[in-house]
Formats: C-alpha cells, sequence, structure tokens
C-alpha cells in the first residue's frame, strides 16, 4: 500500500484523520476512506457523521439525503408488495437485500413481464 498509516483501531483521532475524512470522504465514501485512514467501517462512518459529514450523490454533487416524499414512496411500495405477495413487510424488506446482495436489481422487462404472470 501506498504511505498508508499504521492501523489504529481504538485510537483517538487525530487532526489529519479528520482532514483527511472532511476533503474525501463527501467524495469516496466510508469504505474508501475507512481503508485508506486503516479504522474499521463503523469507526469512520461514526467520525465522518459526529463531524456532519455526508457521502455527495454521485450524478448531482448534493448529499444523498432521502426526502419525506421519498422515504413514503419506499414504505407505500414496500407495503404493496406485501400486499400483493402475502408475505410480511418484514418479509420483502429482507428479500430485498437478499436480492440485492445477491447481484443488485437488473432491470429485465421480459423477466418482470414472467414473474407478474406467474403471481
Amino acid at each position: 500500500m501506498v504511505n498508508q498509516p499504521p492501523k489504529r483501531n481504538g485510537c483517538h483521532w487525530l487532526p489529519h484523520e479528520d482532514g483527511y475524512l472532511c476533503k474525501h470522504y463527501p467524495h469516496i465514501g466510508c469504505r474508501a476512506c475507512a481503508d485508506w485512514l486503516r479504522r474499521s467501517l463503523r469507526a469512520t462512518y461514526e467520525r465522518a457523521s459526529s463531524l456532519g459529514l455526508r457521502v455527495l450523490h454521485k450524478q448531482t454533487g448534493r448529499p444523498a439525503i432521502w426526502t419525506d416524499r421519498q422515504e413514503q414512496l419506499v414504505r407505500h411500495m414496500v407495503h404493496a408488495i406485501a400486499a400483493e405477495t402475502g408475505y410480511s413487510e418484514t418479509a420483502v424488506v429482507s428479500r430485498i437485500r437478499r436480492i440485492y446482495r445477491a447481484g443488485g436489481f437488473k432491470h429485465d422487462a421480459e423477466s418482470d413481464d414472467r414473474q407478474a404472470d406467474s403471481w
């Protein structure tokens, strides 16, 4: 690794580490900063949060903050999927996480049509 600091588990944050987070966290995110600083993801996220830092949306350059309306839409969609499939909302969210971890959500209109017909 190129000129990285030694791993610092459990140590107080140093001013140059805060400076690195302030400069890079909004653009490269938690994992990249944690790797570079040799801190855990949790420690890095918590420190960035305490500094008021947020990751910027890649396309707009604005903080990636969901509006109340957007969150309401997600809740509504989870509820609708649960009602349609007969599963609980918790089961729907669990399945969404599993699908995402397995490779994400690639839109395939033909597959969508076949799936909808099988319900």
